[in-house]
C-alpha cells in the first residue's frame, strides 16, 4: 500500500506540472499572436458608434483584439471585424440578414437595382471593393463608385 500511495504523489505531482506547463504554453501562446479580450470601453470610438448606430438592440457577447483588429461578437452571433481606427472591414449575420444603413448609398443602390428582393447577410470591405453575400447565397463585388464588379454564384 505504502508503494501505491508513493507512486500517486508522484503521479499526481507529474499532472500537475503537466497542467502549470500547459497553461503558461497557452498563455504565452496568446500573448505572442496578440489576442486579447477587451472592454467595450476599450474599442475606437468610430467602433462604439457602429455599433450603437446599428446594432443597438443586440448586446455584445465578446470583444477580442487580435493583432491590429477588433473582433466583435453579439450576443445573436452576429461578428464585426473593426480595423485599428474603429472602421468596420467585415459584418457577418451568420445566414441572417444584417443592417444596411451603413453601407454607402451608391452600392446598396447596385445592390438592390442588380439583385431586387434579397437580403445582405454579409459585407466585407477591401481595398474598394465591396464583398456581399447575399440570401440567395450569391456574391457579388461592387467598387466603392457603386459600379457592379461581377458576381459569383454558387456551385
Amino acid at each position: 500500500m505504502l508503494i501505491f500511495c508513493k507512486k500517486f504523489v508522484i503521479f499526481k505531482n507529474m499532472i500537475r506540472k503537466f497542467v502549470s506547463s500547459l497553461f503558461l504554453i497557452v498563455i504565452i501562446s496568446l500573448e505572442l499572436f496578440g489576442y486579447n479580450s477587451i472592454l467595450l470601453d476599450n474599442l475606437p470610438e468610430n467602433s462604439k458608434n457602429f455599433i450603437e448606430n446599428n446594432f443597438n438592440n443586440t448586446s455584445i457577447k465578446t470583444i477580442n483584439k487580435i493583432n491590429n483588429r477588433f473582433y466583435v461578437l453579439l450576443e445573436d452571433n452576429c461578428s464585426l471585424i473593426f480595423n485599428d481606427a474603429g472602421t468596420w472591414c467585415e459584418v457577418d449575420g451568420k445566414d441572417k440578414p444584417i443592417p444596411t444603413d451603413f453601407i454607402p448609398e451608391n452600392v446598396m443602390y447596385t445592390v438592390n437595382k442588380t439583385n431586387p428582393n434579397t437580403n445582405i447577410l454579409k459585407i466585407v470591405k477591401k481595398w474598394n471593393t465591396y464583398i456581399i453575400t447575399l440570401d440567395t447565397h450569391i456574391n457579388i463585388f461592387v467598387d466603392s463608385s457603386g459600379m457592379l464588379v461581377g458576381q459569383k454564384i454558387p456551385d
